[in-house]
């Protein structure tokens, strides 16, 4: 079909299958990160010659294999047909994120995919809600992300240790717990920092601080009553990033020389140097009391604390 094809390979602890989305997924991420880093460097293809051929896998790889009914599938004419904790076949979704939900059709398909595979009921084990609450989170939806967890939390001991079934604690999966719970906060993808992005009502007073994003964004903020009082963005290394704020009409202050625009209701773009930062607050209200003060570390740095 003039698309290249993997041979049989194995979905981790599951089964064998050509094409297995598993191994496709993650050779497309890694193509299209090396595109990325080559790009970043500004190297041609003389100076990286493999260039061309990361590229011919992102345009000629065979599409990921799809079943109408059940969502994304382990392999060529291999369904997801029984639980299990592992999300293999799903790592498009989360954590790679190379299927998103900014496309209508996209999003239907990850809601498809992730709702038949927590199809099987509880026997999926721990590990399988908190991956839910990550693809929940990706998703915006705070409700099932917080659902996720409280299921998840049936499983953990009062030392926050896990088990499943007759095997030793281990440790892996309350780590994993801790991440589900970060990207409810903050998601960091597609060169946009989303602040609060998948808040469950119940938690409706939050506050961050310095949570990291791509590009090296330390990012603070507080929720108050459900509604976002303020965020603050701290440059580490400088650069251009999005930032989706909950804020639908903000007003900002910023340190010297950095750059704000609007791109849309909530969504604002800044351009930064080493040490920058930027503070949104709501329109319409006083600026937050903030105390500003240098990092040793660098200098340029800045604190911002209520």
């Amino acid at each position: 079909d003039g698309l290249l094809s993997l041979p049989k390979t194995f979905s981790p602890e599951y089964k064998i299958a050509v094409d297995c989305t598993y191994d496709m997924d993650l050779l497309r991420w890694g193509a299209g990160r090396l595109i990325e880093l080559a790009a970043e460097k500004g190297l041609t293809q003389k100076e990286e010659p493999l260039i061309s051929e990361w590229t011919k896998i992102q345009k000629e790889l065979v599409p990921r294999h799809v079943d109408e009914k059940t969502g994304i599938m382990v392999g060529r004419d291999v369904k997801f047909s029984s639980p299990h904790r592992h999300w293999s076949h799903l790592l498009a979704i989360y954590p790679l994120r190379t299927l998103t939900p900014e496309a209508a059709e996209d999003r239907e398909l990850i809601e498809q995919s992730l709702s038949h595979w927590h199809s099987f009921g509880k026997r999926v084990a721990g590990y399988a809600h908190t991956g839910g609450a990550c693809m929940s989170a990706l998703l915006g939806d705070g409700e099932r992300a917080f659902k996720f967890m409280n299921t998840f939390k049936t499983y953990l001991k009062p030392n926050t240790f896990y088990s499943e079934g007759d095997s030793l604690p281990v440790m892996e999966t309350p780590l994993h717990g801790a991440t589900a719970m970060q990207e409810m906060l903050l998601q960091s993808w597609n060169n946009r920092l989303r602040v609060f992005p998948a808040v469950p009502k119940k938690w409706a007073d939050i506050q961050i601080h310095q949570l990291r994003g791509e590009g090296a964004f330390l990012v603070s903020a507080r929720r108050e009553q459900l509604k976002t009082q303020w965020v603050f963005i701290q440059a580490e290394s400088g650069g251009s990033v999005e930032v989706q704020s909950q804020l639908a009409n903000a007003q900002w202050s910023t340190s010297d020389g950095v750059s704000v625009s609007k791109v849309s209701n909530g969504i604002y773009s800044i351009k930064t140097s080493p040490g920058d930062w930027v503070l949104f607050w709501p329109a319409g209200k006083p600026r937050p009391e903030a105390k500003i003060t240098p990092v040793p570390r660098r200098g340029k740095e800045y604190y911002f604390g209520l």
